[in-house]
């Protein structure tokens, strides 16, 4: 849905759009409507050629497209509905418009867009748009051995991006012919083709490095192979989606994939996520493999397939009581299949947990690590509501009689600082991870009053390091388009950024790290909160002996304390300093205490 400006008391038309790669079938979902605007009219567009029906209860407009016999919705881009609204007279501000709790291709969808639970834009009512965010999208591609062929990666935002990077995976049987920014691209443009990828960094630290807010960046040229035969993942991975200028990061799945179909059909696409868990086993053991899902909302439908490796016996297949429909399952040699379906009701009930648990034999002999995959699934086909998106394989490992390899988790740390009126200091920044960084962006705040003198990176940086500092910040990008390691070891401080405090600051200031994705290539899973701060103290350091919190310590803090003890407490601000004789009390004994220090001490 667009962001748009309007006037109080204007009629206007909300489109809502849908992406999807082939037909759909059904569809339904809702948005929800502010108060403060009253709903017109709600009509369909003439990519609509199913059965199509709305109702508005109270704020919300509820929308469902279905054809059970054929497609309900013609094309695969571009308006579906436009929701005709009106602004109150007395609407002013900042209106947030949801689409969420929806079947987001209920039969018939491959490829599917990846959502977030909610998506959402914002209207402005006599106002001033607000920074947006955004995502990523590459189409399902057919084409013939031998055949050379584009492949358009998009970018959606709301507003300016000053930086981007990401990676795109190549599959063995690929050549990368040529990577091409479009017009879009006003800023500096930089690739590398490091073996099976294809690693963009596009910026502008002092300006927009992406014009406009939808539509292609780049145009992979790609030759597949004589040989080819079947279908290929190419996926955006492991990237840093907007390091400067984005408010509300897009939330993305850790992997956005497309399938180039190499003179073979396309396969149907998936809806949900699944998630199974890391396992250390001994050999001959016999183990549990539970396999979860989450979901928002309650499934009707589902099915999928768990590769097992050679060398793993199934012992049983059992599912757990959070289904309650039909539960099937077969194993073909080298994997199990599973479906649970409920045609009249849900065949799963509640929304996060384990569903199904395998029981394995490793055999006597096996050593190392083995991959399970649930892949070749369609996970939810009725009933699923704002439905969460996974790459099309989700994979876990069981290390028998092995080391589990370390995770990729990432995370920001800085000191809390304690300065002094016009000092200048050193605010260190540390990053922790487990695994190689390729690439990190850091976008930080800087309060009014301090101004920022030097940024420098430490030796834990290998790589091309720069910062620009408008106004309000210090941005910062670390990286390597020809994929090398960027930051060595993987703890400690990676910059120092040296700021002054003006003469006149007093108080707390929170300086943060925040709107940033933080590891463009070689970070996976990276779980760090949306915002990262900590506070420097500007003249609040407990001076022993000033009770009074002017920085000094006289005759004035001995009248300052008496008044205080005389009042009952009534006028003390700073009685952290007033226990001169350090018996956890402040009483009369620390009025003397002081008066004997002044007397000897000047």
């Amino acid at each position: 849905m667009p962001e748009i400006q309007v006037e109080p008391g204007e009629t206007f038309v909300l489109p809502v759009s849908f992406t999807c790669e082939n037909s759909v079938y059904s569809l339904g979902f809702a948005v929800s409507i502010p108060e403060d605007f009253e709903v017109v009219s709600v009509e369909k567009t003439d990519r609509v050629t199913g059965t199509f029906q709305y109702g508005t209860p109270e704020g919300k407009v509820n929308v469902a497209i279905y054809n059970l016999s054929g497609a309900a919705i013609d094309g695969n881009d571009g308006t579906i509905v436009n929701i005709t609204l009106k602004a109150n007279e007395s609407a002013s501000g900042d209106y947030t418009f949801t689409v969420s709790q929806g079947n987001y291709g209920v039969v018939g969808n491959a490829g599917n867009p990846q959502y977030p639970e909610d998506v959402s834009t914002t209207v402005h009512v006599n106002g001033e748009p607000s920074l947006g965010a955004g995502y990523f999208t590459m189409p399902e591609i057919q084409v013939e051995p031998g055949e050379t062929f584009v492949l358009p990666v998009s970018f959606t935002c709301e507003n300016s991006v000053y930086s981007l990077g990401f990676a795109v995976s190549i599959p063995e049987g690929f050549e990368v012919v040529s990577v091409e920014k479009t017009d879009r691209v006003t800023g500096t443009f930089q690739y590398g083709t490091p073996e099976g990828k294809v690693n963009v960094a596009i910026y502008n630290l002092s300006g927009a490095a992406i014009d406009g807010n939808d539509g292609e960046i780049v145009n992979i040229t790609l030759k597949a192979t004589e040989n080819l035969s079947g279908d290929y993942t190419f996926t955006v991975s492991q990237g840093n989606y907007g390091i400067v200028g984005m408010t509300g990061n897009p939330q993305y799945t850790e992997d956005v994939s497309t399938t180039v179909h190499v003179n073979s059909t396309p396969t149907p696409g998936a809806l949900g996520y699944f998630t199974m868990p890391e396992i250390q086993v001994e050999p001959g053991e016999t183990f549990v493999l539970p396999v979860s899902f989450t979901c928002e909302n309650s499934v009707y439908s589902l099915g999928f397939a768990v590769s097992i490796p050679e060398g793993f016996e199934v012992v049983s297949v059992e599912k757990t009581d959070r289904v309650n429909g039909t539960f099937q399952y077969g194993t073909p040699q080298g994997t199990v299949n599973v479906a649970i379906y409920n045609l009249s009701g849900a065949a799963i009930d509640g929304n996060d947990g384990t569903i199904v648990n395998i029981t394995l034999k490793a055999t006597e002999n096996l050593s190392g690590d083995y991959t399970f995959t649930i892949s070749q699934g369609n996970y939810g086909i009725v009933g699923m509501t704002g439905n969460p998106q996974y790459p099309e394989d989700v994979s876990t490992t069981v290390h028998v009689n092995s080391t589990p390899t370390p995770g990729a988790l990432g995370y920001f740390t800085m000191p809390e600082i304690q300065v002094a009126p016009g000092e200048t200091f050193v605010l260190p920044i540390s990053f922790t991870c487990e695994d190689p960084i390729r690439a990190l962006g850091i976008f930080t705040t800087v309060p009014e009053g301090f101004e920022v003198i030097s940024v420098e990176p430490t030796d834990r940086v290998t790589g091309n390091f720069m910062y620009a500092t408008p106004e309000g910040e210090c941005n910062m990008a670390i990286y390597s388009i020809h994929d090398e390691r960027v930051i060595a070891g993987n703890d400690g401080v990676v910059v120092n950024i040296t700021l002054k405090a003006a003469e006149d600051l007093s108080g707390d200031y929170t300086y943060t790290i925040n709107r940033s994705d933080y590891g463009i290539v070689g970070l996976a899973d990276s779980l760090f909160p949306e915002n990262v701060s900590t506070t420097i103290h500007v003249g609040t350091q407990a001076v022993e002996g000033d009770v009074n919190g002017d920085n000094k310590v006289n005759i004035s803090d001995v009248t300052y304390l008496i008044n205080y003890l005389l009042t009952q407490g009534s006028t003390g601000a700073y009685m952290e300093s007033a226990d001169v004789n350090h018996d956890n009390k402040v009483n009369i004994s620390d009025a003397t205490y002081l008066i004997n220090y002044l007397l000897t001490h000047q």
